[in-house]
This record gives structure tokens, sequence and C-alpha cells, in this order.
């Protein structure tokens, strides 16, 4: 297995088509990010029985750097990136274009534009969810979840990562309203949920938190979501 920088560096290297800026950002991400570590080390309390991510999708997916993460470390089957903001499609599909000369026997991983909250038709066994709920209402918040839910074959994984609001300061809380300044990020809006909020949500998604972590360095809750099996009669 690569080591850290080395596999950091390898991943960053997949934007050299692009923007500097973009392979410093990604390789700088992958680094700093523990969310890269939790990606790499998913326990079998994260897969389906197949211990597999199966088929995969990434609500928010950005650049895309955290869905070649995935795909090199876990066993997927497909992976579908989308993201409201189009110019990071743009650099994802050409990171993407350099993953299918690098590594052409691997997981197909495809990037499109697209709204959180319509995303058309489509099951997964695994969807990604990472620092989107603070950029919709509150009431979108709930709508969502439950839409994602929906979208989930039976025993599938939803796993949201989120800055909460009453955690105290954090990184993303910081960060985030400045890359809205600076046109970096797009939302429609910036509501950070409490915990209790991001719990409600969970519940009336008709989904439950099988594991729950924070983040030492950001502050952000990394939850695991299940839904359940439907059983036949």
């Amino acid at each position: 297995m690569r080591t850290t920088f080395s596999w950091a560096k390898w991943i960053a290297n997949l934007y050299r088509d692009t923007h500097p800026s973009h392979y410093y950002y990604v390789l700088a991400k992958v680094l700093s990010d523990d969310l890269a570590n939790t990606l790499r080390t998913l326990s079998l309390n994260h897969l389906d029985q197949r211990n597999s991510l199966g088929h995969v999708l990434d609500v928010g997916c950005g650049r895309g750097q955290f869905d070649f993460l995935i795909s090199l470390f876990n066993n997927v089957e497909s992976l579908t990136g989308v993201d409201l903001d189009a110019r990071k499609i743009v650099v994802a599909n050409k990171a993407l274009a350099c993953w299918n000369i690098d590594q052409p026997l691997a997981t197909p991983i495809k990037f499109k534009v697209g709204d959180a909250t319509a995303l058309g038709e489509g099951c997964y066994d695994t969807i990604l969810l990472f620092d989107v709920f603070n950029t919709l209402e509150h009431s979108e918040q709930h709508v969502i979840l439950a839409q994602l839910a929906s979208r989930l074959n039976d025993g599938g994984r939803l796993f949201v990562r989120e800055s909460i609001r009453g955690d105290g300061p954090s990184v993303s809380k910081w960060l985030e309203p400045l890359a809205r300044k600076f046109g970096t990020n797009i939302g429609r809006n910036m509501a950070f949920p409490t915990y209790e909020q991001l719990c409600s949500c969970v519940q009336v998604a008709g989904l439950e938190i099988i594991a729950e972590r924070t983040s030492p360095l950001l502050k952000s809750r990394f939850l695991t979501l299940k839904k359940a099996t439907s059983h036949a009669h």
C-alpha cells in the first residue's frame, strides 16, 4: 500500500491537466482532512453484507478527490458524483480522464452537474453526503435525507459528514463563509444544523445511526446511517 504522502500525491496528479491551484488544493485536502483516512479505513460496520460499497452516489462531490480515493481503497462497483457547481464538475471530469488512462480497469466513475434536491432516478448501495447540509435551508435538510433514503437499496449505507451548530468553533464553520465570499463554494443558504435537527432528519428518513465519530481537527460529525432491510411476507 502506498504511504500517506505518495498516494495523496498520486490522487493530486490526476488533476495535472487542470489549473495548478486544483492540484495543490487536492493534495492539501487529502493530506489534511481526516475524512481521507476515514474513507481509506472503512470497517465492516460501514459495508454491506458483500463487504462492498456497491453502487455509490456522491452528492456534492466537488472536484471528486474523495471519489477517486474511496475507489482506490474499497470494493466499489460504480460511482456517480454530482455537484451543483458546474466549474468543479469540469475539473472533476478532467481528472477523470487521467484516471481512465492511469487506471483503465478500475471502478467506472462519472461526474455530472446536479442539484441535491433533484437527482432524477436510480438506486444505490452507498450514498455520500459530505458538508452539504449547511448549503440548504433547514426545511430542505429533512427533504433531502428522506429523498436519499428512498434511493438506498435494502441494507444500504448513507454517510453524512457535517459541522454541527452548538458543537463550538470548527474549521468548516470558519472556512465556509470565506469560500462563499470568494466564490469558491456555492449554496442557497448557510444553515449548520444542530445535532437534534440532524437526528430528527435521520429519524424522519427512516434511517438509523450505526456508527458515529467526531473529527478531532474539523470538529465535524461523521455518521454512518443504515436503511433497514425489508422482509418479504
